[in-house]
């Protein structure tokens, strides 16, 4: 069944240094068969890695927790399986988000975007000042960028920037993907405020755009789906999850001690 994740450091109601509360969202995708919207079975095992999201999150809480007991950080995990069945979601299927925006689900294999959106939502609405959400999103970021390097998009960019640095400073790399508001038109439905999914054309930008439409705070989005798993042991990793992002959240949540 599916569980709604939530680990808080530090007093109720309480902030860092800098007056923040920083929210860490981790996608919890247990297993992505892509449901209804089914993946072709090549590689398909390797789908128990579409959690590496929640998990690089609530290890990163354990580790601030550890080095700055009380420190006020947020972890939040939406932990789900995706699989065909009777009560699956299916495409076409309209649902109502928790921030009240109405999706149109015509593939349900873009379910990840989806348990983002509330769970960037519920982060805001414990108060929390800056997000960062962490997914193994698209397999267009690894197309783009291959194992390396690990895309993402950020407002403001100042927000953006500070990411991006805290992420330099442990050897981990970003590269900020552009919001092009000219293909949210693409996002639109007959039936709802927009579609979870719109084709193959420019789907990394609009992963970016959808998600966008959960969030009114800072708010970096990290797509580590390339960078999250290694296929291979090579001379910077061992082969399997790598980890990616755990240091950067760290880093960036110890700057507020």
């Amino acid at each position: 069944p599916p569980r709604f994740i939530s680990i808080r450091s530090g007093a109720a109601d309480s902030t860092d240094s800098r007056g923040r509360l920083l929210a860490m969202v981790g996608k919890g995708v247990t297993f992505d068969s892509g449901g209804i919207s089914i993946k072709p079975s090549e590689r398909m095992e390797e789908m128990k890695m579409d959690k590496t999201g929640a998990c690089t999150v609530l290890a990163a809480i354990g580790t601030i927790a550890r080095l700055a007991p009380g420190l006020p950080v947020l972890a939040v995990a939406p932990a789900v399986e995706n699989m065909p069945g009777s009560h699956s979601t299916r495409p076409g299927d309209v649902i109502r988000a928790m921030n009240g925006k109405v999706v149109e689900v015509n593939n349900t294999d873009a379910e990840g975007r989806l348990i983002l959106g509330d769970a960037l939502t519920w982060a805001e609405g414990q108060g929390a000042t800056h997000l960062v959400d962490v997914a193994t999103l698209t397999g267009a970021v690894e197309r783009a960028f291959g194992k390396l390097i690990t895309g993402g998009f950020g407002t403001p960019q100042e927000w953006w920037d500070e990411v991006r640095d805290a992420g330099a400073r442990q050897g981990e790399r970003y590269w900020q993907i552009p919001f092009v508001d000219e293909y949210r038109a693409d996002m639109e439905s007959w039936y709802a405020d927009f579609q979870n999914s719109s084709g193959a054309e420019g789907s990394l930008v609009k992963s970016g755009l959808f998600l966008r439409e959960f969030v009114t705070r800072p708010w970096a989005h990290l797509d580590i789906a390339g960078t999250a798993y290694l296929r291979k042991n090579t001379p910077w990793a061992a082969r399997g999850a790598t980890g990616v992002a755990h240091a950067t959240l760290v880093e960036l949540a110890l700057a507020g001690r």
